[in-house]
C-alpha cells in the first residue's frame, strides 16, 4: 500500500509540473504574438515613412528649384517623424523586456 501511495505521489507531482510547463507556454505564446503584432505595426509604420520619403524626392525632382523652402520643410518633417518613431520603439521594447522581467521575478 505505501509503494501506491509513493506511486500516486510521484505521479502528480509530474502533473503538477506538467501543467505549470502548459502555463509558462501559453503565457510564452501569448507574449510573442503580442510582440509579432508590435513588430507588425512597427513595420507597417516604416512602409509609410519609406513611401512619404520616396514621394517627396520624386515630387522634388519633378518641382522647381523655388520650392526648395517647401521640400526642405517636408525632408525636416520626414526626420522628425523618424526620430519620434525610433524612441517609441526603443521605449516599446524596454517596457516589453521590464513587463517579462517582471513576469519572471514574480512567478
Amino acid at each position: 500500500m505505501s509503494k501506491k501511495k509513493d506511486v500516486i505521489g510521484i505521479i502528480r507531482a509530474e502533473i503538477e509540473k506538467l501543467e505549470q510547463d502548459l502555463a509558462l507556454e501559453a503565457n510564452t505564446r501569448l507574449q510573442l504574438h503580442a510582440m509579432n503584432e508590435q513588430l507588425l505595426g512597427a513595420l507597417r509604420e516604416m512602409e509609410q515613412m519609406a513611401e512619404d520619403v520616396s514621394t517627396t524626392i520624386t515630387e522634388a525632382h519633378g518641382g522647381r528649384r523655388t520650392g526648395l523652402k517647401d521640400l526642405v520643410e517636408k525632408l525636416k518633417a520626414l526626420v522628425r517623424n523618424w526620430r519620434l518613431f525610433k524612441q517609441n520603439q526603443r521605449a516599446a521594447i524596454a517596457k516589453n523586456l521590464l513587463d517579462r522581467h517582471d513576469d519572471e521575478t514574480s512567478s
